[in-house]
């Protein structure tokens, strides 16, 4: 019942949007308040913490349907990110939205992709997943279409779409769970499969909701659309990156752990999340889109997550969780700022960021944290994850050794070109830039979040205990966050390497790296796989319509004929007993012939 009271005033606020003209100088302050009342319940929550309540929704026959919520550590822990992270946003929207700061619209779709995630964060069952699943995908739909531009159209198209296949794919593992166990709620089918014998029906149904989760994560083969997605306004990406719906998939991985381990697919997800690593790290090198880097550097954190995941890390998986939600939403506000002040979204169209000198500290924070610089938030998941991997894999190991190298390369690549004092491109050579104009809103929301950032570096004191209290709650999990002293000196190494070689290789550089170009620009490729597919199945389609008509041509020729048929069996029907006698005659005499003949 917390969770009812906690979405009540956001609801409310949503519907107060609604009634709204539609230019109300109320609209903000409204969308605001609605947004940060949740803050107000999470001591309650924290009070209940291992609550688990349901309230029946449907019954049919002898079944019945409850929605269930949980009110375990890592749901509140989620559940307090998206409350923090979300008026913060809401805030920053104030500047970034211009004209359309007013429209009460994009504040309406934003708070129902707040009550959305927040559902999703406390579902204790799949009726209450596969609801708010829908309406993240439905809500992420609008958002990212809501310029209502042709490319923002299809962005938001190509989001729907990819993640459509991943929520078939949710409802039919659910279904076929429910087949095995019949029940939706996690803590009993945990508790089934990981003291019984697992059957084929339960392992293709977890195959499956792996495939929902991989989808709406962006992991490979299904990451193609979160660049696209960046189509949409910067402070939905800001959300969508940090504790929103590409949070999403790896939550359900983490919460519905024990099942994924009691079916044997932990080796599968480490794999997956290998390869999704690399593959969005080479992108990210060679991408110049200033939100599109961060998009494919956002699916090589997703990807660490799920790697953390198939090693048994669960607790180093929930640190990167938690964390990169500060950071990345940091940097996605800067990341705004310099697309205000600029005009422009290439990174090499960028300048002068340098010369404001707060906002310049505000995005080194950010900038070191994804990095791992020590001691900054992702040196300590870093240094946990690589302790994890070693203790696993030596190529493992130097597999994330490498991932972390060609990261802090990265983001140093973005930070030092976009932040250049020197022109990148000469027709930009007598455009006036003027980061004192941009709104002081967007400024207040960075240095909010840089503050965050800094604090949440912390957490690496309490996810341990959150680890073990999961174990205490039924989670079969490795609670332990082991920080190396070795790995911690490799790691801070490569680290230093890779900020070292980025900033030599492209400060003050007056053109684009032709030699990046020899990287795997893989996402290309990924597209081409999804033409090659979609042509395939259209192809198919055709045949399938072509033997339509002929199937339907073939009974249309059967109808014909038992028509044709009939009409000569009513004439023989005249009712003249004359007719008759004949008939029965030549019957008579063929039945004779047979029996001679015979």
């Amino acid at each position: 019942m917390i969770f009812e009271l906690a979405i009540i005033p956001i609801f409310i606020a949503l519907l107060v949007l609604a009634a709204l003209k539609k230019e109300n100088r109320a609209i903000k302050a409204i969308a605001l308040v609605g947004s940060i009342t949740p803050l107000a319940f999470l001591p309650s929550m924290i009070q209940h913490m291992g609550s688990i309540t349901s309230i029946n929704w449907l019954s049919i026959g002898p079944a019945s349907l409850p929605i269930t919520f949980s009110i375990l550590p890592i749901n509140v822990l989620l559940f307090a990110t998206i409350s923090i992270i979300a008026p913060l946003v809401i805030l920053y929207s104030w500047g970034y939205m211009d004209k359309k700061s007013e429209d009460k619209s994009f504040y309406i779709e934003m708070l129902a992709f707040e009550i959305s995630m927040l559902a999703f964060s406390i579902a204790g069952n799949f009726i209450l997943i596969l609801i708010a699943w829908g309406f993240l995908s439905l809500t992420s739909y609008l958002l990212i279409g809501f310029y209502g531009k042709p490319e923002s159209a299809r962005a938001a198209r190509k989001t729907v779409t990819i993640i459509l296949i991943g929520d078939i794919a949710m409802l039919t593992g659910a279904i076929l769970l429910w087949h095995s166990f019949s029940t939706f709620q996690f803590s009993s089918i945990i508790s089934i499969m990981q003291s019984s014998p697992i059957n084929v029906t339960a392992q293709v149904a977890m195959l499956l909701i792996l495939i929902a989760a991989l989808t709406k994560s962006a992991q490979f083969p299904f990451s193609g659309w979160l660049p696209a997605a960046m189509e949409g306004p910067t402070p939905v990406s800001a959300f969508l990156h940090s504790s929103t719906m590409v949070k999403a998939g790896v939550f359900i991985v983490i919460i519905l752990y024990g099942m994924f381990q009691a079916a044997n697919l932990l080796p599968l997800i480490l794999a997956i999340g290998i390869i999704s690593a690399l593959l969005a790290i080479s992108n990210a090198l060679y991408e110049t889109h200033i939100k599109r880097i961060l998009a494919y550097s956002t699916i090589e954190e997703l990807s660490l997550m799920f790697v953390a995941i198939g090693l048994g890390a669960f607790s180093v998986a929930i640190y990167i969780f938690i964390v990169q939600a500060f950071y990345k939403a940091l940097l996605f506000f800067y990341s705004g700022i310099l697309i205000k002040a600029n005009s422009n979204e290439d990174i090499y169209g960028m300048r002068n960021a340098s010369k404001n000198k707060p906002m310049y500290a505000a995005a080194l924070i950010g900038v070191l944290s994804l990095a791992g610089f020590v001691p900054f938030s992702g040196f300590f998941s870093n240094v946990s994850l690589e302790s994890a991997a070693m203790s696993n894999s030596l190529l493992i190991y130097l597999l994330v050794l490498i991932i972390d190298l060609a990261v802090s390369l990265m983001i140093m690549r973005w930070f030092t070109v976009s932040s250049a004092s020197e022109t990148k491109k000469t027709v930009d050579a007598k455009r006036t830039v003027n980061y004192y104009l941009v709104s002081k809103h967007m400024y207040l929301s960075m240095y909010i979040m840089a503050f965050l950032t800094i604090i949440s570096t912390v957490l690496i004191l309490y996810i341990t205990s959150i680890g073990s209290s999961m174990v205490g709650f039924g989670y079969n999990v490795n609670s332990a966050l082991i920080l190396s002293p070795i790995e911690a000196a490799i790691a801070t190494a490569a680290v230093v390497a890779g900020l070292a070689i980025g900033y030599i290789t492209f400060n003050n550089k007056q053109h684009k790296d032709a030699s990046l170009s020899i990287l795997l620009f893989n996402n290309a490729l990924t597209d081409k796989i999804y033409y090659y597919l979609a042509a395939f199945f259209f192809e198919m389609s055709i045949m399938l319509s072509d033997l339509d008509f002929i199937i339907n041509d073939i009974f249309d020729r059967m109808g014909e004929d038992t028509s044709y048929s009939s009409g000569i069996v009513r004439k023989v029907q005249n009712g003249q007993i004359s007719t008759y006698a004949i008939i029965f005659a030549i019957g008579l005499l063929a039945l004779l012939a047979y029996m001679i003949i015979g």
